[in-house]
């Protein structure tokens, strides 16, 4: 909050709103010129939008009429039963009968031709994996466990001791250096906060220092340039003739 009030509000908001501001400024007469361009092409557009939006509004209630009032009962009072009563039992009674069977034979060549022969692979496999463990690697484990067990036993013994050693002589010490040593932190901490915020308002100062000399070059050297160039273009551009489309963006950026 201090930050706010101190620094953001009173130095780096109102250069930023000023900016936006004169740019609106600038950009404003070639907005209106683009707008005046854009017109002869827009209109026709908004025009025809106009003419078709009442054909496409009576269009829209008609298709929702007709699926309300014709399609919707059409599809309950007669698809519907009829599919029900005359689709439906004739599949189970003619179409239905002849598919079991063949469902039968897929499923069966299936398990014979392609689920059995991976299961048989799949057992053939895990044999050799348990074969070679049992060969190779269970004697290595059965070695090697007495002394795996034994480091982890040493290790979490060490990890003990050295958890006791830390909460009985380190931390009191550290401890002792943070009361100790607290106030000079806090005030290093005050005077470079202090020191910052000067750093801060010297170098704003300068900045604006800065843009206010830009500012006053442009105006002295750019802005003369640019009206001379946009009234000669004004000048050149032949009444009653459109404009090329999107020229003035061009022209503008």
């Amino acid at each position: 909050m201090a930050y706010r009030t101190r620094v953001l509000e009173p130095y780096v908001l109102p250069p930023i709103t000023r900016g936006i501001s004169y740019t609106q400024h600038l950009a404003q007469p070639y907005i209106e010129s683009g707008k005046l361009h854009a017109e002869p092409y827009i209109a026709p557009v908004r025009q025809a939008v106009e003419t078709v939006r009442p054909y496409a509004t009576s269009a829209q209630q008609t298709v929702q009429h007709l699926w309300k009032q014709n399609l919707l009962p059409f599809y309950k009072d007669t698809l519907q039963p009829w599919w029900f009563s005359s689709i439906v039992p004739r599949w189970n009674r003619h179409i239905q009968p002849r598919l079991t069977p063949l469902q039968q034979t897929i499923a069966h060549h299936w398990r014979y031709y392609i689920s059995k022969p991976l299961q048989l692979q799949h057992a053939s496999i895990r044999r050799r994996l348990d074969a070679l463990y049992l060969k190779n690697v269970e004697p290595l484990a059965v070695t090697i466990q007495p002394y795996v067990v034994g480091s982890t036993t040493e290790l979490h013994k060490r990890y003990q001791e050295v958890s006791s050693f830390a909460q009985q002589h380190i931390v009191p010490q550290l401890h002792s250096i943070w009361i100790t040593g607290k106030p000079y932190v806090v005030l290093i901490l005050k005077e470079g906060k202090k020191f910052s915020c000067q750093a801060f308002k010297l170098v704003s100062s300068q900045i604006r220092a800065i843009l206010r000399t830009l500012g006053h070059h442009r105006r002295t050297y750019v802005d003369p340039h640019v009206t001379q160039i946009w009234a000669k273009v004004t000048e050149k551009s032949v009444p009653g003739t459109p404009p090329r489309m999107f020229s003035w963006l061009c022209f503008s950026v």
